[in-house]
């Protein structure tokens, strides 16, 4: 997408779906597959979104945020990457405590995680997305909301 000429694919089917998620496609398709036509964004975990207007009104916004995205170096590691930045702003997502784990990695480490953004944050403009941060955390905004 980051190339500017990129066009989005019909709205995957069931039968596309369950190639991806089974491995029999690959690339940038299945990543698509697996965030644009899943519940609530969550992967091959939220399951399968048959809402054909969702997956649209995904698209409208990604093509609305090219622009923001060309300079945008995406890494796909282990989250203890990071430790190699300096001077950086990191915002990190981590499977939320508590909640239902990403099928991607289902026993995520979160004392690893949580360590290493100590020592990643002395260096760095450190952000994190948590409903239960460590105590030694500085919250710097919340929003009350249910599930």
């Amino acid at each position: 997408m980051q190339t500017g000429n990129f066009n989005f694919p019909p709205f995957p089917t069931r039968e596309d779906w369950d190639k991806c998620k089974n491995g029999e496609i690959n690339g940038w398709y299945a990543g698509l597959v697996e965030i644009f036509t899943s519940y609530l964004a969550r992967g091959y975990g939220g399951g399968y979104n048959k809402q054909e207007s969702q997956y649209w009104g995904r698209v409208h916004t990604a093509q609305k945020d090219l622009p923001l995205i060309q300079n945008i170096n995406y890494i796909y590691s282990d989250f203890e990457i990071i430790k190699n930045y300096t001077g950086c702003v990191i915002y990190a997502d981590p499977p939320y405590i508590g909640t239902k784990t990403y099928s991607s990695d289902p026993k995520f480490d979160y004392e690893r995680f949580w360590q290493c953004i100590r020592e990643v944050s002395i260096n760095n403009w450190t952000f994190i997305s948590e409903q239960n941060a460590p105590d030694d955390f500085i919250p710097i905004w919340s929003l009350e909301t249910t599930r």
